[in-house]
This record gives structure tokens, sequence and C-alpha cells, in this order.
């Protein structure tokens, strides 16, 4: 239960009143324990349900009429006096039957507040304001080139593939790669396809790379790259850095999936290959059809 339904029905004022009620019933009752434990009240002959009910309606009008605010004590103290009161006084059974009707009243109101507090949750829920967000590739600043780059894994096989795409700010195709890296985790493919995609960039003459990465723990990973030493992919991360040396700028950030879009299909043509790789100096037929998404903004 979240703490906003928590406060709707702990602290409604319905609550606050069940909870003084409890508490008077429970001395009621004792009260009329005692009285019938040292024969002061005879001629009280009624079922057992209808004397809870008058019991709890007292309870509940003496609340009303007291407006309690639910700090009348602790309900312990009421609920141990009406036991005293009633136990030995040779109708410990009608006791029983009393307590259980007060509860079954009890439990009904309660079911009856959480479906009011579920109902008003839901209400506040649908009034919440939506903002859409366009998620689509962009081009990187003038003078810049971005490299997007994505890992796959078959789950079926665990066979991996990555690739590497640059463009530049005018949209227009730089070069790329596509690669299938046998069996391994999908995190040694998101590392692999950077290690590449950065080779392919310095060896085209790139200063300035904005790199982009669907997979926030990969980009994580390289950020704390310096605090890794004994992780096992420590030394791909280190010549990973050895090429961004390489660069005047360059920056690193994550993206949603759906702006990676060409990089994935890359990615995924890469487990047809051998274990090899391959590089694309034109748009290749199978991914223009991404590639025209990306230029008219379609997600």
């Amino acid at each position: 239960m979240s703490k906003e339904l928590g406060d709707i029905w702990l602290w409604s004022p319905l609550a606050l009143y069940v909870v003084g009620t409890m508490k008077i019933s429970f001395t009621l009752l004792g009260i009329v324990g005692v009285l019938r434990r040292y024969g002061l009240l005879f001629c009280l002959q009624v079922n057992s349900m209808v004397f809870s009910y008058l019991i709890f309606l007292l309870g509940f009008g003496a609340i009303s009429f007291l407006k309690l605010s639910g700090k009348g004590g602790p309900l312990g103290i009421p609920c141990l006096f009406s036991l005293v009161g009633m136990y030995g006084s040779g109708v410990t059974n009608t006791f029983l039957m009393m307590l259980r009707s007060c509860l079954v009243i009890l439990g009904r109101l309660f079911v009856l507040l959480f479906w009011i507090g579920l109902r008003l949750q839901s209400v506040n829920c649908r009034n919440v304001p939506r903002t859409q967000v366009m998620l689509r590739w962009e081009p990187p600043r003038s003078g810049w080139v971005k490299l997007n780059v994505d890992g796959t894994c078959m789950n079926a096989s665990g066979k991996i593939g990555a690739c590497g795409v640059i463009r530049d700010c005018f949209r227009e195709w730089c070069g790329g790669s596509a690669m299938n890296l046998g069996k391994g985790r999908i995190l040694d493919a998101e590392i692999w396809g950077l290690l590449f995609g950065l080779r392919l960039a310095v060896a085209k003459g790139f200063t300035k790379i904005l790199i982009e990465m669907d997979s926030q723990i990969a980009v994580n990973l390289f950020q704390q790259r310096d605090s890794l030493c004994f992780h096992p992919l420590a030394a791909l991360l280190s010549n990973c850095e050895k090429m961004l040396m390489q660069f005047e700028s360059w920056n690193i950030q994550h993206i949603f999936k759906e702006k990676n879009g060409l990089a994935d299909c890359l990615a995924k043509w890469g487990h047809n290959l051998d274990l090899d790789i391959q590089f694309f100096v034109s748009t290749p037929i199978w991914a223009s059809f991404v590639l025209a998404d990306d230029l008219l903004g379609v997600t």
C-alpha cells in the first residue's frame, strides 16, 4: 500500500471515528461484564448479536458526541479492561460472540474505507497530466560526428553481436561496422562495439565525437573505468580510453532504445556473419529503411 493511500485511510475522520468507537465499545463491554459479575445487571437477556450492535452504536454515538480525534489513549487499555470484566462472569461465550460481531462490523467498515481509498487513488492517477516525449535520433552539433553503439545477445545460443554507426551533423552516413563476437554477455558486446566504433572514427580522422549507447550499465561502467582495475572488461575499457585520447573533444551519454534504431538493426544483422567484422562505407540496402526513418524523424 502506498504512503498516499495509507494517509487517506489512516488519517481520515471515519478512521478516527472507528478507532475511537473500538475504544469506547470495549470499555462498555467491560462495564457490562463487571455489573453482571456482581449481580447488578440481571435484566440483560438479549441476543448477543443485537447486544453487540447496541454496544457498537453507543460507542459510535459517544465518539461522535465527544468529537474525539483518536488521542484518547491506547486501544489495549479498554480492551484489557473488557476482557477482565467479562471473563469469569458466566457470560464468557456471550462475550466472545459479541466481540466477534463487533469485529465483523469493524472489518466491513475498514473494507469499505479501503475500497474508497483505492477509488480516490485511481481518480488522482487519472487526473495526473501526461507529457508526450518524442524519442528519435538527433544529429550532433556542427563539426561533430555521432557514434551510435549497440550490442545484441541471442538468448537461445548465447551468441553476441555488436555494431557502431557514425553520422555527421547533416545526418549523412560516415561509416559503420557490424560484427559477430561468438558467445558471451551482452555487456561484452556493448564494450566491443564501442572499441571498434572508436577505431573506425580514428581511422577516418574525426576530431570531435559524441557517443550514444542504449545500455546504461555500459555507460556507467565506462565512466567509472578508473576504479575498475580488476573488472573482467578493464583491458577493453583501457583500450577505449586510449582511443578517446586521440580526439580533441568527446562525450558519452545514454539514450533510449527508440533513438538507437539503426545501430540495433546492424547489431542484429551481425549474427549472420562468421566470427568476423564487416565495415560499411555506405548505408547497407537492408538498413536503408531505418536510416530513412531517422532522416524523417520517425520513431
